[in-house]
């Protein structure tokens, strides 16, 4: 939208969706770092996110019981796209 609502009174509850919240960065030395290159970035990242973590009264984890799902709508949302005429990644270019 061009202007967001603006919230003037205290609110009861905020969702603060994303996939980073509530991890811990590691140590530097330790071994997952070590053995996965590209966890180096989102690990500095998360050091960031510990700001948020402190604000915050109570975590909500919303879990699957199958990861396999994440794939199959990740799927879904880039044929919707395709069928859209919008760039999208090919059902080869999804993991899963």
């Amino acid at each position: 939208p061009e202007a967001w609502p603006v919230q003037h009174e205290p609110a009861d509850v905020v969702l603060f969706e994303g996939w980073m919240n509530g991890f811990a960065p590691l140590m530097s030395e330790d071994e997952a770092l070590v053995a996965h290159q590209g966890l180096r970035e989102v690990n500095r990242h998360l050091v960031g996110y510990s700001r948020w973590h402190d604000l915050q009264d109570a975590w909500v984890v919303l879990a699957l019981d199958d990861v396999q799902h994440v794939f199959d709508w990740r799927l879904q949302a880039e044929r919707a796209m395709a069928a859209a005429g919008k760039p999208g990644m090919s059902d080869a270019g999804v993991p899963g």
